[in-house]
């Protein structure tokens, strides 16, 4: 479902993900993008203010605000958030809430089997399928958190890929599937934030895989 294209400049922060970064829209067709380094998403506003420099636009010029909500850290997840809802209220944008996980499906390229995952500590993982073989990523089921993959049906013999958390997919045995490198595509990112609903402000909430409050605590 499309539900309207979304004003330009568009503004994406994702800071729940091992790789947060910041997309400026200026068209559906012209991105500025910068990936933070890891685990220094504090550096966050200096960067879109760079961004914004570059483009020679003022930070209540973006009409479009879209944010990773997560499930991701504690401190990242909150942090994107928390810019998010500072900005609306000064400058009135719409805001648009992304999952971290259907971000990092934006990183696969075309295929109609993918699974993104993160890190939900104490021996789980936080996960949800895609295909990405469309115009953005579409789920296939609902995201789920557990200590593996093996509850899930027959998904390793379904010729998958894998991207997300680098930690786990190095040292995990995947048979069947095919781990990835995360590579932004724009044009799918553009299709994800056009097919997502708009929120009110005071509905942006942050989704924790872990930290002070995890997903399944907000489940509960």
């Amino acid at each position: 479902m499309s539900y309207s294209t979304p004003s330009t400049p568009v503004l994406v922060l994702e800071t729940s993900t091992e790789a947060p970064s910041i997309v400026l829209y200026l068209s559906s067709e012209r991105a500025l993008v910068r990936t933070l380094p890891p685990r220094n998403a504090d550096t966050l506003l200096g960067t879109v203010e760079d961004l914004l420099k570059q483009a020679e636009i003022g930070w209540c010029d973006i009409q479009t605000l879209a944010v990773s909500v997560g499930p991701g850290s504690y401190t990242g997840v909150r942090l994107g958030v928390a810019a998010a809802q500072a900005w609306a209220i000064s400058c009135e944008c719409e805001t648009v809430p992304i999952s971290s996980l259907a971000w990092l499906a934006c990183g696969v390229g075309a295929h109609p089997r993918v699974i993104a995952l993160i890190d939900a500590r104490r021996s789980r993982l936080c996960w949800q399928r895609f295909d990405c073989g469309g115009e953005c990523p579409e789920p296939l089921g609902a995201m789920q958190i557990g200590a593996a993959f093996s509850a899930d049906e027959d998904w390793h013999e379904q010729g998958y890929r894998i991207i997300g958390d680098t930690s786990f997919i190095a040292n995990t045995d995947l048979p069947g599937c095919t781990p990835v490198n995360f590579e932004l595509n724009l044009k799918a990112l553009w299709n994800l934030i056009m097919r997502s609903p708009p929120a009110p402000l005071e509905s942006l909430q942050p989704i924790y895989a872990h930290g002070a409050d995890s997903w399944r605590q907000r489940q509960s």
